[in-house]
């Protein structure tokens, strides 16, 4: 039995802002790093756990604002943590879902012709996860998800365009892990 993972994941990021999507397409690459602790197992299926999650994630993709055509750089570190709750479905199987904060770290840069604009925010916000765990050579897996985040910036307004402050979407992905 094992109580610690660690597992490197990649993804795409999918934002639901059409805003978003127009400026940087949809499904910015992400890298992660995601660590759980089993803080309690289920006494009677022996399998299930209760989980303690802790992931940092970097989103970093360059684009074009529409009409304007003027270049975008966007770099999004949330840092999340969380209680996930897993569920053996067969041998070696788990389904894993859950919830937690997140506090995330906004930079931007948009070049404009005589001058560039540095955006830079942090906040509050929070993130949901689901996935499917496959368990092989008794101490790694493989993790299939679709976490859900959302974190509403202060106001992101810079000259020609309004940048939405609602940045929300799904992290798609899967990752490599060992549990010890």
């Amino acid at each position: 039995p094992t109580r610690w993972t660690l597992q490197a994941r990649g993804a795409a990021f999918i934002p639901l802002k059409q805003q978003l999507r127009s400026i940087f397409v949809s499904g910015e690459p992400t890298m992660q790093l995601e660590s759980s602790y089993a803080i309690f197992k289920d006494k009677w299926t022996k399998c299930d756990q209760l989980l303690l999650w802790e992931n940092v994630s970097w989103t970093s993709k360059s684009g074009e604002l529409p009409a304007w055509g003027y270049h975008t750089k966007l770099n999004l570190i949330p840092i999340s943590v969380g209680l996930s709750y897993q569920v053996n479905i067969v041998r070696n199987v788990d389904f894993y879902f859950g919830l937690g904060p997140t506090y995330s770290f906004l930079r931007m840069k948009i070049k404009y012709p005589f001058d560039n604009v540095h955006i830079k925010r942090s906040q509050f916000g929070f993130m949901t996860k689901t996935g499917f765990r496959f368990t092989f050579a008794t101490n790694y897996f493989f993790d299939i998800f679709g976490d859900y985040y959302f974190t509403e910036f202060s106001k992101i307004n810079h000259y020609v365009p309004r940048i939405n402050k609602v940045f929300n979407g799904f992290f798609v992905g899967g990752g490599f892990g060992g549990k010890w």
